[in-house]
């Protein structure tokens, strides 16, 4: 850490010395320059195109915002020796443009018109009066109890139907209760016959309860809602939780962002993935014909944090995706054009992004920050094959949970809301990425229809079963969990009993082992592409200066 300190305290005053513009040497620069509507205490990051050498670069840096003036700051130097994260000593002003050179090179962006508590109160004059459910319930929320012994388990914990029982895979179901009660949520482990392994009351609604690659489970513990025209988002910050469901830890997002509960991932290398939403004015009338001219419109942020929770890359849709991409309407004062469900770190080092009112996948560059492609929606650059045509061309629509697997394929929740007639799938893609093309290599519709027209979770297992979460399933044949084998049969399956309000449905539904059975050792391919530049060179894990007796050798490397 003393070395950290001390190559940041040398960034601030030399002079770069071996590349003559940073144009050149930086692959990353966030504000991206020329754009608007930041936060008025955006983090300014910049990431070189390689490893930082204090002895031999630094950097030469000055912040000016048109009406705030001259601006310090604190620089911090990320773990990969190639991230610069900086942050002011206080906020820029609201709807100034802000300067920032580097060694005599200058990029420009604009604040935002409104303050990150000025977007909370727009919301809330909006939205919250219509619907004033919300408000008593939030308001009223209970307190957080202990876990009690599972000898007496709460009379108001939830029941569980387990409808089928065949040859599950090894493991115990974790879900949330979800519903209009909140005074009755838990978090839950099941076993096979529904009974609870481990559980924990939580005053709001469970989202996102899941395990993390590392053995540690996480919730999205909610602050507050906003509900939308019926589209759900909720300001909350992230519970790191061990196997006893003790919190340990607790992320948040940085730079004026509230996180919001759709997705989290903790990474291999320490990092942390988090969604945010960021609600800004815009005159519709100027983008689409009877649009609001004092329209409220929610941008999509990813954040990503390294392991000191210093901001470290940031992506927002107002940069890259024009609201018109959208299938939600545009007519009205409250807007959700791109609404980011699901964030995957890809096998590449890449993001793959799922946004809901897009219908599309997006995979974008950890490196730059730019697209790479785009599946499905109205700007959809892949041919499908063996898809279903009557689908098109919107061939999973309004989706939640995008994964890559092992073997390269994606899998995600097709809730399915532009199908007619409307049904939620599980599916799985083959990618073609060199050549733009998406071939369905399986799927698992329900017989009859299973629709979740609102959450949801797709979830490939080691033996190759899958365990689908139906999500916002309020009618017709109803379903919380289905567990189905490579050949579409069912081997486990779960419901909450109809009209109990207060266990509705689950945001999402996993299968994981229990205890969580912590990794010995967590490598990442960034790990592996920067320790290991020769054939044979091998990896040494220790705990402290102990060796633990792991060691992965490398007989071959291929680019």
């Amino acid at each position: 850490m003393h070395e950290k300190i001390m190559r940041n305290l040398i960034l601030l005053f030399l002079v770069l010395l071996n590349f003559p513009a940073f144009s050149q040497s930086l692959s990353y620069i966030y504000p991206k320059p020329n754009t608007d509507k930041h936060s008025i205490q955006t983090p300014i990051v910049l990431r070189f195109d390689r490893a930082i050498d204090p002895s031999k670069i630094s950097l030469s840096i000055k912040i000016l915002g048109e009406k705030s003036g001259d601006h310090s700051f604190d620089v911090r130097i990320s773990d990969d020796n190639r991230t610069v994260s900086i942050r002011t000593s206080r906020p820029f002003a609201l709807d100034e443009d802000v300067i920032v050179s580097i060694n005599g090179e200058k990029f420009s962006f604009r604040t935002s018109k409104i303050s990150p508590q000025e977007q909370k109160e727009l919301f809330a004059k909006y939205f919250l009066p219509s619907y004033p459910e919300i408000s008593k319930i939030f308001a009223n929320a209970p307190k957080e109890t202990d876990d009690i012994p599972l000898d007496s388990i709460p009379s108001d914990f939830p029941k569980i139907i387990i409808n089928s029982v065949r040859n599950p895979a090894p493991g115990y179901i974790y879900l949330a209760n979800f519903g209009s009660g909140v005074d009755r949520s838990y978090l839950m482990i099941l076993n096979n016959d529904g009974t609870p392994v481990k559980y924990r009351k939580v005053p709001l609604p469970g989202f996102d309860f899941k395990m993390q690659p590392n053995g540690l489970l996480t919730n999205a513990r909610i602050i507050t809602s906003h509900i939308p025209q019926g589209w759900g988002w909720a300001e909350a910050y992230m519970e790191v939780m061990d196997g006893n469901l003790k919190v340990i830890d607790t992320l948040q997002c940085k730079g004026g962002y509230i996180a919001d509960f759709h997705d989290f991932k903790m990474l291999p290398n320490g990092h942390y993935l988090l969604i945010s939403y960021d609600p800004q004015p815009v005159d519709m009338s100027q983008i689409v014909p009877n649009g609001n001219p004092n329209a409220i419109v929610l941008g999509s942020i990813v954040q990503e944090l390294d392991a000191d929770k210093n901001v470290v890359f940031q992506w927002r849709s107002w940069d890259y995706i024009p609201i018109t991409d959208t299938y939600a309407p545009l007519d009205g004062i409250a807007l959700d054009p791109v609404h980011i469900n699901a964030v995957e770190l890809d096998y590449d080092g890449n993001l793959l992004i799922s946004s809901r009112h897009l219908s599309e996948i997006t995979k974008i560059s950890r490196e730059t920050g730019n697209i790479i492609w785009r599946l499905g929606g109205k700007r959809n650059q892949f041919t499908f094959i063996n898809e279903h045509p009557e689908n098109a061309p919107t061939y999973f629509s309004y989706q939640h949970d995008i994964r890559r697997l092992p073997n390269g394929n994606i899998t995600l929740y097709d809730n399915g809301v532009q199908h007619n007639p409307q049904y939620s799938r599980a599916v799985e893609y083959k990618l073609d990425e060199q050549n733009l093309k998406a071939q369905l290599v399986w799927e698992y519709r329900n017989n009859p229809d299973v629709f979740g027209e609102t959450m949801g979770s797709t979830q490939r297992l080691p033996n190759g079963n899958t365990v689908i979460g139906w999500g916002g399933v309020s009618t017709g044949h109803i379903r919380i969990v289905t567990e189905v084998n490579p050949q579409g049969e069912v081997e486990f399956e779960l419901s909450f009993p109809k009209g109990v309000s207060f266990q509705t449905t689950s945001y999402c539904a996993y299968r994981y082992p229990y205890p969580t059975n912590l990794p010995e050792a967590v490598v990442s391919f960034e790990n592996i592409s920067s320790l290991v530049q020769n054939q044979n060179d091998s990896l040494y894990f220790r705990n402290d200066t102990t060796d633990t007796g792991i060691i992965i050798n490398f007989t071959e490397l291929n680019d």
